[in-house]
């Protein structure tokens, strides 16, 4: 930062002041925030030298800091308090000089709000004096040890028969001028952050490595990125050539007065407001947030939130925070343990007129009516069921009882669950709940592994053939039964089918698994039956040596061996092919072909001269049609215009005819 200075000083002469002021709310934010673990004074003194240095050639100058927040719409979904509105001003210096920023601090201590609460109110006419038309919106990347760079410029995925490119969140904020937020920064592996390098030196710009291709962000975009330090863990130390590209905020915890004003004001759309909340109880809730801060039962404000929550829904209008806070936060830990017994003590400190026994008391029995209460302490909650009889709570031990009374009041309040311990019930307490609701068959069980995946949870594309869908179809057919199910219970208020709803559904259930199986394996069978009938069918058409042969037995028929040497003396065919085609010459004399009807074989009849009927066919050349078949041969003769002819004869003249008609096909 000396070098920084010593470079600043040479030309200040020339230096707009409206810049400096700027300049000014950029460091003294940086002064103020960057410095892990100091004191206010010692921030104090910071922020005087950098005064100091900035008035040593213009005394008379006049440095305060801009008020960026002013630029920002005013809303009641966001409170900012003093020192959240500090956080605010310098993270809009870090927007106006175009500069990355890294927000650092402990969990849950409003750092992703914050930046999207200035993202959907900013005021871009009075903060970039640009048209206010520019919508600008937040892009936002969850980092994880799983996290890749196609998460931040995107991939290509299978649509129909080809694939298109999927723009990641930083792509599309990049060619929009959107904010990017890169969340848990310091989760992501350090090799998926170096591809970051170019845009964080001011360069504005990216390269796809998959493609080559250079990202230009357009005027607006602006980088941002949040962790928690590397004590958390899984967290990764960022390196030095990364950290100080970034302009960096360290957020401190909420002050106790501030939080207890955050108590009071909250009101989220959409939530349950809190009426019964006292300035005093806020007070409490604020003193004991702090008074673990630096224990190992620490709370984020995540944990005040469900307190209010809880206490709204389970209070009934009475004072019974030190309670609620011992169902929620003691749940935690063991029962025998000092973390546990901590946590009593300081709850025994801010509300020292409760009476927190040490260990709760845990009471599940049916009430009348359909309903059946879990209780714990003086905290309960009632449920529809009839089903507690059918059930193994009754002679379940009271640890088991114990954890299904949280997961009860959880699940009422809306919170997610989480079941940690060693192998023994977790996964039966879960059903055991399910059926008590009535909805053990809505229940989707996944065994989880080092090697599973956000697509073992949420889905993925994949490619199916055909029969894959088809077989699919009974289980998304039962899915839509359950679904049916589901929407007919509702409609009762003890959670049980009407008999006719019953009898209705079991006979949909029953059609799906028998007939509309049997169907689908008989489609399989016949469809299965036709592609290998067509497939075979297609072999034969490929095999061209096979076609040849199949159809040249029927195009060229065999002669007899009787009349093979007749027939070769009488036929008489010279070919030619010039240019591919055949020409046929034609003979004087037609050919003839003699067809004898009489046996010369029998000895017996030597003696006797009997008159056969004899025919011999006269074939015209210039009635044949001899047609190129593309296999070298000059086609096959139409014997339709051959004349028949009848010869009266007897076996004494026949050597002299075929003597004659032999003469006269030499010539």
């Amino acid at each position: 930062m000396k070098t920084n200075f010593n470079l600043l000083s040479t030309n200040l002469e020339h230096i707009d002041w409206i810049c400096v002021n700027k300049l000014r709310s950029l460091i003294c934010g940086l002064a103020q925030s960057n410095i892990k673990h100091i004191n206010a004074r010692s921030k104090s003194q910071r922020t005087q030298s950098i005064e100091t240095f900035l008035h040593r050639t213009r005394p008379n100058c006049k440095l305060n800091q801009p008020p960026f927040t002013d630029c920002i719409r005013k809303t009641d979904e966001h409170i900012l308090t003093q020192s959240r509105l500090n956080y605010a001003n310098a993270v809009l210096g870090a927007v106006a000089c175009n500069i990355p920023l890294l927000l650092e601090g402990p969990s849950a201590v409003g750092k992703t709000t914050l930046i999207a609460h200035l993202c959907k109110n900013i005021d871009n006419k009075k903060m970039h004096y640009i048209s206010n038309e520019q919508i600008v919106k937040l892009e936002r990347v969850n980092n994880t040890d799983t996290t890749t760079i196609q998460d931040y410029l995107g991939t290509f995925l299978p649509v129909n028969d080809g694939f298109v490119f999927q723009k990641g969140a930083l792509y599309r904020a990049m060619e929009n001028g959107w904010w990017f937020l890169a969340d848990e920064f310091n989760l992501a592996d350090p090799s998926v952050m170096n591809i970051l390098f170019p845009l964080l030196e001011g360069k504005n710009s990216i390269i796809i490595p998959t493609s080559g291709k250079i990202i230009t962000a357009k005027p607006g975009f602006h980088f941002f990125a949040t962790q928690n330090d590397a004590s958390y863990a899984n967290r990764h130390q960022l390196p030095i050539s990364l950290r100080n590209r970034f302009v960096e905020i360290q957020f401190d915890e909420f002050p106790e007065v501030e939080l207890s004003e955050i108590l009071r004001r909250r009101n989220k759309p959409d939530k349950h407001k809190q009426t019964n909340l006292t300035d005093q109880s806020a007070k409490s809730l604020a003193l004991f947030y702090h008074q673990l801060i630096r224990t190992r039962s620490r709370i984020t404000f995540r944990e005040l939130v469900k307190w209010l929550r809880r206490h709204e829904l389970f209070s009934r209008g009475k004072e019974f925070w030190p309670m609620i806070g011992v169902s929620l936060l003691a749940g935690k830990y063991p029962l025998e343990s000092y973390t546990r017994q901590t946590l009593i003590n300081d709850l025994n400190t801010i509300w020292p007129n409760a009476i927190i026994p040490k260990i709760s008391q845990i009471d599940v029995r049916d009430i009348g009516g359909g309903l059946v209460r879990f209780q714990e302490n003086d905290v309960f909650v009632d449920v529809n069921t009839t089903l507690l009889s059918q059930s193994i709570i009754p002679i379940s031990p009271k640890t088991f009882q114990r954890t299904l009374v949280r997961i009860a009041l959880a699940i009422c309040a809306g919170e997610p669950v989480l079941l940690v311990g060693p192998t023994s019930y977790k996964t039966l307490i879960v059903e055991t709940w399910t059926r008590l609701s009535n909805r053990f068959d809505e229940l989707v069980k996944i065994h989880l592994t080092p090697e599973s995946e956000s697509a073992d949870l949420i889905g993925e594309i994949q490619p199916y053939s055909f029969l894959d869908l088809l077989k699919r179809l009974p289980f998304m057919a039962e899915q839509v039964v359950h679904r049916f199910q589901n929407l007919c219970r509702s409609q009762n208020s003890t959670g049980i089918l009407n008999i006719d709803d019953k009898i209705f559904i079991d006979s949909m259930v029953d059609l799906i698994k028998k007939d509309f199986n049997e169907a689908i394996d008989l489609f399989e069978k016949t469809y299965s039956r036709e592609e290998e009938q067509r497939q075979q069918k297609e072999a034969l058409h490929n095999n061209f040596s096979e076609l040849r042969a199949h159809a040249e037995s029927f195009m060229i028929p065999l002669t007899t061996d009787k009349y093979a040497d007749e027939v070769q003396n009488v036929i008489e065919t010279r070919t030619s092919t010039p240019s591919f085609q055949h020409h046929c010459i034609d003979y004087e004399f037609p050919p003839r072909i003699y067809h004898y009807e009489d046996s010369y074989d029998n000895d017996d009849d030597d003696d006797e001269t009997v008159p056969k009927k004899n025919t011999f066919n006269t074939m015209s050349y210039a009635d044949c049609q001899l047609d190129d078949d593309e296999y070298g041969t000059c086609g096959t003769v139409d014997m339709q215009s051959m004349v028949t002819m009848n010869i009266d004869d007897n076996l004494t003249n026949r050597s002299t005819f075929k003597k004659n008609s032999s003469e006269s096909d030499d010539d």
